[in-house]
């Protein structure tokens, strides 16, 4: 798996390589849920107002809207992934 992260106007765009969007989208459930075992931060969780996951060629593009910077999303995505 890799990913790329890119920051909009309001929103960071995740570009992953190897993931399906249905794979992607249960990760995203449980940790909406409380019921994943990330190490990401939970404070940056609350910054979340929306996630769109769509298929690509090569994989998926996460759309995270929220008053969330790229560089946070990355560090947390990466906690997060460690292991999949």
């Amino acid at each position: 798996m890799t990913f790329t992260t890119t920051q909009n106007s309001g929103s960071v765009i995740i570009r992953v390589g190897g993931l399906t969007p249905e794979f992607l989208s249960q990760k995203v459930a449980e940790c909406q849920a409380g019921a994943c075992h990330c190490n990401c931060d939970p404070a940056m969780m609350e910054k979340i107002e929306a996630i769109d996951i769509q298929g690509s060629d090569d994989g998926s593009v996460m759309t995270i809207k929220g008053a969330l910077s790229a560089e946070e999303v990355e560090k947390n995505f990466a906690a997060c992934t460690q292991g999949w």
